[in-house]
């Protein structure tokens, strides 16, 4: 698991573009996220969108629903809009909370399934 984690990280890292955030409470940290440029090749759906895509978010149990999350998506947004970025998207499990999470946040659910996880579907923001 730890390989893999260290893969995507390092993956991620590469990419035009990289945006990470953390949070913190005291000394430890109780959330991250990152993101990226789409990288076109893989996301050929999106053809001329330039949008930054959201790889990565999360939080600690016991600070969910206090706003971490919220605030990690938005710091990662604004970065996103200073880059000039227009959009935003993501991937996400149409069965899972972080569905409902981004919904509530303005992202709207493009109908789009991942061809290798159809319980997938990708999120789109307008952040002009």
């Amino acid at each position: 698991m730890d390989e893999v984690i260290n893969e995507d990280i390092d993956y991620a890292l590469r990419q035009k573009d990289f945006i990470g955030k953390l949070a913190t409470n005291l000394d430890s940290v109780i959330g991250f996220t990152w993101g990226y440029c789409l990288p076109k090749e893989k996301f050929q759906f999106l053809r001329n969108l330039e949008s930054l895509y959201i790889d990565e978010l999360a939080v600690e149990k016991s600070f969910r629903r206090r706003g971490a999350g919220t605030k990690l998506t938005n710091m990662l947004i604004k970065d996103a809009k200073k880059l000039g970025y227009e959009t935003v998207t993501l991937r996400t499990d149409v069965n899972g909370v972080a569905y409902l999470f981004y919904l509530n946040l303005g992202f709207k659910d493009m109908k789009i399934r991942d061809p290798q996880y159809p319980e997938r579907t990708y999120l789109l923001k307008t952040i002009k």
